[in-house]
C-alpha cells in the first residue's frame, strides 16, 4: 500500500511539474524545444529540422523530390536540395516555429492597439472591449487578416528587441552560425515542405511522397479545414502534433513564406505571396504537403475601382530561425575552395547541376538520331537530295548543340577559375587587414 501510495505521489507530482510547464505560448511543451523570450513575458517556441550531410554545399541525401504529380498546376513534381542554417556535428538544422504565430504575440511585440488597428478582423478591432476569459481566447488564435507589411513589421520588431545590446539574454539561446547568432524571419517554401513531409526520416521509411504525413482518416485530428472548422480559425496547437513536434501545418490559417510566389517553386513569373498548407476555408483535398496558394499583397476592388491592402481572415504565418550564408573574409574563402571540390563532385547530380548537363545530353540525342537516318540511307535508298538534307540538318544541329554545351561548361569553369583567383586575391588581403 505504501509503495502504491508512494508511487502516486510521484505521478502526480510529475503531471504537476509538466502541467505547470505549460504556457499560453506554449499550451504543449515537450523535450526539445527551443524557447525564445518575447516581451511582457511572452514566448516563442521553436523545434529543431535536420538535414543529413556535414558538407556545406550539398550532400546527396538532402536532394528530395517535393510536389504532387496530381496536384494543381502550380504543383508540378520538382527535384530540390533542401539545406539547413546551422551546422551541428554531421549535419545542418534549421528552426521552425513551433505554432503559427498567435495574435498575443503579435500583440506582445507590436502592442494590443496595433493588433486592433492593423487587423482586417473585426472580432480583433473590438477586442478591447472583450472582458478577459473572451480576449484570452481570442488572443490564442493565429494572428491572421494582416497586411505583408505589419507581419514584416512584427518579424523586424521582435528581432530588434531581442537584438537589443541592453539585454544580451534575449538573445542568448538563438542558435549560431560560425559563432554568429541567428535570426528570425519566414520559412522558405523548400523549408515548409520538407518539414511538413516529415524530413529524412519519412525518406527513410518511404512515406515522404505522400501527400500528408498522416493517413487520410486521420485528417480531422491534424487539421481545421472547412468541414470541421467551418470558416473559424480556432486556437493554435488544439489540433494533433505533427512531424517535428509541430503543430497546424496543415489548416487553421495558411501560413505565409519567404518568398514570391511563381507558377513553379523558382521560376516562372514572379507574383504575389505564397501560402503553404491551407485553412478553415480550404476543402479537405487542398490540405496537402504540396498545395501552394497565391496571397495578394495588394488586391483589385472592383467596386470601388482601386487597389486595396490585402488582409485575408484565413492567412497567417509561422516563423523560422535562419542565418547569413558568409560570415567573414576567412568564411568565404573556405567556402571557396570548397566549391572547387563540389564542383568537381557532387553538383552534377544536384538539380541544378543537372541542367548544365542538358544541351551535351540534347546533342548526342541529335547525333544518334542522325546517325540513324545515315544508316538507314545508305542501306536502302542511295541518292535522294531530300534525305541528304534532312540528314546535313540534324548534324548541323548537334554540332551547334554540341558546342554551346561545352562551350557552357568551358566558360563555367574559366570564371569559376577567375572569381576564384580574384576572391582568394581578396580575402587574403581582407584577412591580412584584420
Amino acid at each position: 500500500m505504501n509503495r502504491l501510495l508512494h508511487a502516486l505521489v510521484i505521478c502526480g507530482a510529475w503531471i504537476c511539474a509538466h502541467a505547470s510547464a505549460a504556457t499560453a505560448d506554449d499550451p504543449h511543451p515537450a523535450s526539445g524545444d527551443l524557447i525564445l523570450p518575447m516581451p511582457a513575458g511572452g514566448q516563442m517556441v521553436f523545434r529543431k529540422i535536420t538535414v543529413p550531410g556535414k558538407a556545406f554545399w550539398g550532400d546527396a541525401r538532402r536532394i528530395v523530390e517535393i510536389g504532387d504529380a496530381e496536384g494543381g498546376i502550380f504543383e508540378g513534381l520538382q527535384r530540390v536540395q533542401v539545406q539547413g542554417s546551422f551546422a551541428e556535428g554531421d549535419h545542418w538544422v534549421y528552426y521552425l516555429g513551433k505554432y503559427e504565430v498567435s495574435k498575443r504575440q503579435f500583440a506582445a511585440v507590436l502592442g494590443m492597439d496595433a493588433l486592433i488597428r492593423q487587423s482586417g478582423n473585426p472580432a480583433d478591432q473590438q477586442a478591447a472591449s472583450l472582458d478577459q476569459n473572451a480576449r484570452s481566447q481570442l488572443l490564442a488564435e493565429p494572428a491572421s487578416a494582416l497586411s505583408w507589411h505589419s507581419i514584416q513589421r512584427f518579424v523586424h520588431e521582435y528581432n530588434l528587441w531581442l537584438f537589443d545590446t541592453a539585454h544580451p539574454e534575449r538573445a542568448s539561446k538563438l542558435p549560431r552560425h560560425r559563432g554568429i547568432p541567428g535570426f528570425i524571419r519566414l520559412p522558405s517554401e523548400i523549408e515548409w515542405e520538407y518539414a511538413a513531409r516529415g524530413g529524412q526520416a519519412a525518406i527513410e521509411q518511404g512515406s515522404f511522397g505522400n501527400a500528408r504525413p498522416f493517413a487520410d482518416q486521420q485528417l480531422r485530428k491534424h487539421a481545421w479545414f472547412r468541414d470541421n472548422a467551418k470558416f473559424k480559425p480556432r486556437r493554435v496547437g488544439s489540433r494533433q502534433v505533427g512531424p517535428f513536434g509541430l503543430y497546424d501545418l496543415f489548416g487553421n490559417v495558411q501560413e505565409l513564406t519567404l518568398e514570391p510566389f511563381a507558377p513553379e517553386i523558382g521560376q516562372g513569373k514572379p507574383g504575389a505571396l505564397t501560402a503553404r498548407g491551407g485553412s478553415v476555408s480550404s476543402q479537405a483535398q487542398r490540405i496537402r504537403s504540396a498545395h501552394r496558394q497565391e496571397v495578394e499583397i495588394y488586391k483589385w476592388d472592383a467596386e470601388r475601382k482601386s487597389m486595396q491592402v490585402q488582409r485575408a481572415f484565413d492567412t497567417g504565418f509561422r516563423l523560422a530561425i535562419g542565418a547569413n550564408v558568409v560570415v567573414g573574409a576567412k568564411h568565404h574563402a573556405a567556402l571557396t575552395r570548397d566549391y572547387e571540390r563540389y564542383l568537381k563532385s557532387l553538383r552534377a547530380s544536384t538539380p541544378v547541376g543537372a541542367t548544365l548537363q542538358s544541351a551535351i545530353g540534347r546533342a548526342s540525342a541529335s547525333v544518334g538520331r542522325a546517325e540513324d537516318r545515315l544508316g538507314q540511307l545508305i542501306a536502302n535508298q542511295p541518292g535522294l537530295p531530300s534525305e541528304l538534307a534532312a540528314v546535313q540538318q540534324e548534324l548541323a544541329d548537334a554540332r551547334q548543340l554540341y558546342n554551346q554545351g561545352l562551350t557552357n561548361l568551358t566558360r563555367s569553369a574559366a570564371l569559376f577559375a577567375l572569381r576564384y583567383a580574384d576572391d582568394l586575391s581578396r580575402d587574403i588581403t581582407l584577412i591580412n587587414k584584420y
